[in-house]
């Protein structure tokens, strides 16, 4: 270009043949699709920039079909779950993982409404209960994607907070009961101490 800017052209040409069939002339036609293969580099580099953020973030991320079948996940998700995505491609969460009823639930109400969050229980064969934050859209027509927070360890430690209220509840109830019981002790024993001595000077 005369600015300076290389341009980018797609040609498509044919000859005109002579009496005695040989080339005359030429004839073509050149269109300019710099504009478009600058736009397609363009969208292919931010793609690129979005699944490096995907691969790195803190979170696990899934993209699955309307089966459930896992198409994609980010090193974080794999880390959650423990697994490679080779033994994880082609499969549901509910393949490699036991079923989880609020699993089911959470992946019907998303193919119903689009959206779907909360928080989903997995089990890992290697280990307890695992408890996800789930936040999850709808892609496309088949294509889903769920950002998912691993709280295991905030849920059992809730958990084990509420046991130790309870058995703390429990004792203080049982403390009471003793310091009743002896109290009522008391006040028998100073009741039968008084009859006892009532009888005596009979």
């Amino acid at each position: 270009h005369e600015d300076g800017r290389w341009l980018i052209w797609t040609d498509r040409g044919s000859a005109i043949l002579g009496p005695d069939d040989r080339p005359e002339l030429l004839v073509g036609v050149c269109t300019d699709v710099t504009d478009r293969r600058q736009a397609l580099a363009a969208l292919r580099e931010s793609e690129a920039r979005f699944r490096e953020y995907i691969e790195h973030a803190p979170f696990g991320v899934f993209v699955v079909d309307s089966a459930g079948t896992c198409l994609e996940a980010n090193g974080a998700g794999l880390a959650m779950l423990g697994l490679t995505m080779e033994d994880l491609r082609g499969k549901g969460l509910e393949d490699v993982r036991l079923p989880s009823p609020s699993l089911v639930e959470h992946f019907a109400r998303l193919k119903v409404e689009g959206v779907s969050s909360g928080v989903v229980e997995l089990q890992r064969p290697d280990a307890g209960p695992l408890y996800w934050r789930t936040n999850a859209t709808r892609l496309g027509p088949d294509r889903f994607i769920a950002f998912c927070e691993d709280v295991t360890e905030r849920r059992l430690a809730d958990q084990a907070r509420r046991d130790l209220e309870h058995r703390v509840q429990n004792a203080q109830k049982l403390e009471s009961l003793g310091i009743l019981a002896g109290g009522i002790a008391h006040d028998f024993n100073n009741l039968l101490v008084a009859i006892l001595g009532n009888a005596d000077m009979a």
